[in-house]
C-alpha cells in the first residue's frame, strides 16, 4: 500500500477498456475498512457504467455549473471550456462512482454546535472512504480521479440519478485504465512547511 500512496495521481483520461465488475467490487470492499464515527460507515455508492446515465449526470451538472460560473464574471468561452472538460471527464470514463453521505446512526444533541460537529465527522469519514477507494484502484493497476463537484450541486446530482431521500452526493470518482504523465504531477509542499511542533 505504501507504493500506491507514492505513485497515485489524478488521471482524467482513460483508454476505454472496460473494467471488470468483480474488480470494481473489490475496490468498494476496501472502503469498508475506512474509519467512521460510531462505525456507522455512512457512505453509499452509485456505480455508473451506462453511457446514457453518465450523459444525463454530466449534462445536469453542466447546467448548474454554467449558472454558477456566470456569477463569476467569466467569458462565455471560459465557461464553455470548463463545462466541456467536466462533461468529458464524466462521460469518457468507463466507470463513474458517485459517493454519497447518509445520516443513519448520526447522534442527535440538544445543541447546534455538537450536531454540526457530528455532521462534520460523518463528512470526514466519506473522504476517508474515497481515499481507500483511490489507493485500492492504484494498487490494482487502475487510474482514478476524485471530483468534488457534487458538493456544489448535491440536489442536482440526486435528481439526475433518482436517488432516494437522505442519500446526499458528495463526490465522484472516475475510474478506468489510463496513462499517467509523471511529468505533469503537481509538486507537493515540504513537510516542514506543514508541520507544527509544540
Amino acid at each position: 500500500m505504501a507504493e500506491a500512496i507514492s505513485t497515485r495521481q489524478s488521471v482524467r483520461r482513460y483508454d476505454g477498456r472496460p473494467v471488470d465488475e468483480a474488480l470494481v467490487l473489490s475496490l468498494l470492499e476496501a472502503t469498508l475498512l475506512a474509519p467512521s464515527p460510531h462505525n456507522t460507515q455512512p457512505w453509499r455508492f452509485v456505480v455508473i457504467r451506462e453511457a446514457a446515465t453518465k450523459e444525463r449526470l454530466a449534462c445536469r451538472m453542466g447546467e448548474k455549473l454554467r449558472h454558477d460560473l456566470k456569477k463569476d464574471k467569466l467569458t462565455d468561452d471560459e465557461i464553455e471550456g470548463i463545462i466541456t472538460r467536466s462533461y468529458q471527464r464524466i462521460t469518457a470514463a468507463p466507470v463513474v462512482i458517485v459517493i454519497c453521505l447518509v445520516r443513519e446512526g448520526m447522534r442527535q444533541y440538544p445543541d447546534r454546535r455538537r450536531n454540526q460537529a457530528e455532521l462534520l465527522m460523518f463528512t470526514h469519514s466519506v473522504g476517508a472512504a474515497v481515499q481507500n477507494l483511490l489507493l485500492a484502484a492504484e494498487a490494482r493497476g487502475l487510474c482514478a480521479c476524485w471530483m468534488a463537484a457534487p458538493v456544489y450541486c448535491s440536489p442536482v446530482v440526486a435528481r439526475a440519478l433518482k436517488l432516494p431521500p437522505g442519500v446526499i452526493p458528495h463526490a465522484i470518482v472516475t475510474l478506468g485504465y489510463g496513462v499517467k504523465d509523471v511529468a505533469a504531477r503537481r509538486p507537493r509542499r515540504l513537510l516542514s512547511d506543514l508541520t507544527l511542533h509544540r
